[in-house]
């Protein structure tokens, strides 16, 4: 399968009591969100026999996730995306518009949605919005990043802010 694409690095800026909830290494200093690899699907890792429920590895490589790394850009961990509800899940704000120029600004971000559940719902192609970020002159990045979905059969899009409350705010 195709390598995966990375966002540009963020600074971690969580306090450490969630950085122990998210399972964050303590010299994690960066991280990056490492797209799903482009040609490798659900149904051929099944097809395989493989059980993504009990292969983080996979999950990984199907479904994208975090990268972890420490001041010097070395990899000091690494945080599977999953389907399967589980504990400490990433939470999202309600869906915003983004302007049409925004989308082009996007252009080369985005990719394919793997997620079954999203797919459904009509999202066809997804895109990291970094933490702090302006996309054409609109403030989407907020505190914790956004994702944002192209809607199949529709010209708009939205983004979903990461949210999170006053104690992840707080650096110690």
């Amino acid at each position: 399968c195709d390598l995966q694409v990375w966002t540009p690095a963020a600074v971690i800026s969580m306090h450490l009591k969630w950085r122990e909830l998210a399972i964050v290494p303590k010299d994690a200093h960066y991280y990056v969100w490492s797209h799903p690899a482009a040609n490798l699907n659900v149904k051929q890792v099944e097809s395989a026999g493989i059980d993504l429920q009990t292969d983080p590895s996979v999950c990984f490589l199907v479904y994208g996730g975090y990268v972890m790394l420490d001041y010097k850009f070395n990899i000091v961990g690494v945080s599977a995306i999953t389907p399967f509800q589980s504990k400490g899940m990433m939470q999202f704000g309600p869906p915003k518009k983004l302007t049409d120029t925004g989308m082009e600004v996007l252009h080369d971000r985005w990719q394919k949605v793997k997620l079954d559940y999203l797919v459904d719902r009509g999202a066809n192609m997804c895109a990291v919005i970094m933490p702090g970020e302006t996309i054409a002159g609109q403030h989407c990045g907020g505190r914790y990043g956004a994702r944002a979905y192209s809607i199949k059969g529709s010209s708009e899009c939205v983004y979903f802010p990461i949210i999170g409350n006053a104690l992840m705010d707080t650096r110690e």
